[in-house]
């Protein structure tokens, strides 16, 4: 950003500070102009977009008054800036800002206390779409409330730790609910939430783990048995034919139309028999309940449909009459 471009700032801006260090001069120095740049232009209250990555913590505050028309805000820091100060008082007061907070409909985080992020979810109450990930240890007391804390307008959460506080939550917009990894001492809490919100829209799961793939999804997925939408986040291939199955054994199943296999990177499937026979009894469940479509979507999942949809028995399925909907990337495939 140039000085003779103050006042023209408008629209989104994404600024990735990670080779940056506060404690030298020089850094410090540059940090300073940036941000006299970015909060005291006139363009500042027309930003409805913010992308920032480690920058200084004390800039939530200016932003929070400054950009009085943001929408969406992404913060994101590498771990090793909060190992670097003390968490006990610098997180507590820089990232703490003027509450409630509205307006702001979109709000992700990464790498920032649990606790802040609990104030954050619940002080901004126009949030449609909160995510925070690699959450990092709370600088005070968990969350106490004296009644249950409605979210009236979220539609999309996504938080590990929130899962020893659900209890406190009512979010009656809410359509997906995405997890990662959990340990067992959040099974019963997160099921027992799913199961009070049963009219649940979407689920999205991440899971890294090949490992206990069915005591850790089947009881997830039993307890919203009017599911329509799965995501299976990064999940490996060879795990994903295992959901297939589990699905079969679910009420949901029934009620499912579309999967979404979503990759980071890019991840082939050969014509290993796993995938193949996995996702050939789900297509094939679909039938049975004399369902005629089905829709499975991709991303970054390289599939040769060519080879297995020739198959004798996929064949069948179409002369059938049964319709396979596949998309990649967004994009359309002929099967």
């Amino acid at each position: 950003m140039c000085t003779r471009n103050r006042g023209n700032l408008s629209g989104s801006i994404s600024l990735d500070f990670g080779l940056v260090l506060p404690c030298l001069p020089g850094d410090r120095q540059y940090l300073d102009a940036v941000g006299s740049e970015l909060f005291l232009s006139g363009g500042a209250s027309k930003l409805d977009t913010l992308l920032l990555y480690s920058p200084p913590t004390h800039w939530l505050r200016a932003l929070r008054r400054r950009c009085t028309t943001l929408l969406h805000l992404i913060l994101s820091w590498d771990q090793s800036y909060y190992l670097e100060i003390d968490p006990s008082t610098t997180w507590r007061r820089n990232l703490r800002v003027e509450l409630p907070w509205r307006g702001l409909t979109q709000l992700q985080l990464r790498s920032v206390p649990v606790d802040v992020c609990f104030e954050l979810l619940t002080g901004c109450p126009d949030l449609t779409h909160f995510s925070s990930d690699n959450d990092l240890p709370r600088t005070g007391p968990d969350p106490v409330s004296d009644g249950q804390i409605i979210l009236s307008k979220l539609e999309y959460l996504r938080w590990f730790p929130w899962h020893r506080n659900l209890h406190l939550y009512t979010f009656p917009a809410l359509q997906c609910i995405s997890t990662s990894e959990w340990d067992n001492s959040l099974q019963d809490s997160l099921c027992e939430y799913l199961s009070r919100n049963n009219d649940l829209d979407a689920f999205e799961l991440t899971l890294e783990s090949r490992t206990l793939i069915s005591a850790r999804v089947a009881p997830i997925l039993k307890s919203i048995p009017r599911l329509r939408h799965l995501i299976c986040t990064d999940i490996p291939p060879v795990s994903l034919s295992m959901v297939f199955r589990i699905l079969l054994r679910t009420t949901c199943f029934r009620y499912i139309r579309v999967i979404t296999s979503r990759h980071t990177a890019a991840t082939k499937v050969g014509s290993e028999s796993w995938f193949v026979n996995g996702f050939y009894d789900m297509v094939k469940g679909k039938q049975v309940n004399e369902e005629r479509t089905f829709r499975f979507e991709t991303e970054n999942l390289l599939i040769d449909w060519e080879v297995f949809w020739k198959e004798d028995r996929f064949m069948r399925l179409k002369e059938d009459g049964f319709r396979l909907e596949v998309f990649h990337n967004g994009h359309a495939v002929d099967v």
